[in-house]
């Protein structure tokens, strides 16, 4: 999300269509984070905490579509721009929600599962 903003700040001061790429790049990156959660199983019980993970990611992911495209579709790029930290924090949010309900549901994670990164204590870095 950093290298976001900064490709932001940088389009905005030069108009370099190249600052972009780094958005189309994590759009990328964040397409394959939906197809992983899209293919894992969850409980009945965390059915409702993935698919409103899966949503608010979808969107951060179109946020930084219609940013990448700020030279082609500079109206959209400036809608996505006015949501932009909204939606960054909605996405943050993602992980306290996950890790309250892994922590109410007595779910534990060994130090050698993706998982771990919920349980009490972890940093995220």
């Amino acid at each position: 999300m950093t290298d976001d903003f900064e490709a932001i700040k940088d389009f905005l001061g030069t108009e370099n269509k190249a600052s972009l790429s780094v958005i189309s790049k994590d759009a990328e990156k964040i397409s394959a984070v939906i197809n992983k959660l899209l293919s894992i199983s969850v409980p009945p019980s965390a059915t409702i905490y993935h698919l409103i993970a899966l949503n608010q990611v979808v969107t951060y992911r179109d946020t930084l579509y219609n940013l990448s495209r700020a030279s082609d579709d500079p109206l959209r790029a400036r809608i996505a721009l006015e949501k932009y930290p909204e939606n960054i924090m909605a996405t943050l949010y993602i992980y306290g929600d996950l890790a309250k309900y892994f922590d109410v549901n007595n779910v534990v994670f060994s130090a050698k599962e993706p998982g771990y990164m919920f349980t009490v204590g972890y940093t995220l870095k």
